[in-house]
C-alpha cells in the first residue's frame, strides 16, 4: 500500500524539475541557434545573388548603348554642313593593362554632328564605365585638337564594376578558335 501511494503522489507533481527546464532550455537555443544561422546564410547569398544580377544587367545596358553608337559611328547626312568625317570611330590603345577608349562621332540629323566617348576610370574603389557626349557647331570631321567639341553631357555612368575595356581591331578570326 505503501507503494501505492507514492506511485500516485509522484504522477499527480504539478510543474518540472530544474533538469528538466534545463534540458528544454539547451535543445530550444540550440534550435534557435540553427534558426538564426540559417536565416542568415541565406540573407548573405539572396544579396550576392542580387548583386550579380544587377552586375549582369549594367554590363548587358552598357553593351546596348555601346552597340547602338558603335552602328552609328561615320554615319553622315549628304550635304552636311560639318564636313566629311575622317574617322566615325577612334580607338585609343591603352596597353594590355587597362582600358582602350573609343571615340564614336556621327550626325544624328542634319544639324547635329555628335561625338560619343567611352572609357574607364576608378572611383570610389570601383571601376566604371562612362560615357561623354559632345556636339559640334563648326566643321568637325576629326577628334584632333583643332576641332572644338562642347560637352552636353559628361561623365554619365553608364556600367560599374568594369575591370577592363579592351577592343581588338584588324585581327584574323582565326587566332581565336
Amino acid at each position: 500500500m505503501f507503494r501505492l501511494v507514492e506511485f500516485i503522489a509522484a504522477t499527480n507533481r504539478k510543474g518540472m524539475t530544474l533538469v528538466e527546464v534545463l534540458i528544454g532550455l539547451a535543445v530550444g537555443s540550440i534550435v534557435l541557434a540553427g534558426s538564426f544561422w540559417s536565416v542568415t546564410t541565406f540573407s548573405k547569398q539572396y544579396q550576392v545573388t542580387s548583386d550579380r544580377i544587377n552586375i549582369a544587367k549594367n554590363a548587358r545596358l552598357g553593351l546596348f548603348m555601346l552597340k547602338r553608337d558603335i552602328r552609328m559611328a561615320g554615319s553622315e547626312y549628304i550635304n552636311s554642313p560639318y564636313g566629311t568625317l575622317e574617322h566615325g570611330l577612334v580607338v585609343s590603345d591603352g596597353g594590355d593593362s587597362c582600358c582602350d577608349k573609343i571615340d564614336i562621332i556621327y550626325d544624328r540629323d542634319i544639324n547635329t554632328r555628335h561625338r560619343i566617348t567611352y572609357h574607364v576610370i576608378t572611383r570610389d574603389s570601383k571601376s566604371h564605365l562612362l560615357r561623354d557626349e559632345w556636339f559640334c557647331e563648326t566643321t568637325c570631321t576629326s577628334i584632333d585638337a583643332k576641332t572644338i567639341w562642347e560637352p552636353t553631357n559628361a561623365n554619365q555612368p553608364v556600367s560599374t564594376d568594369v575591370s577592363n575595356l579592351q577592343f581588338i581591331i584588324n585581327r584574323n578570326i582565326k587566332d581565336y578558335f
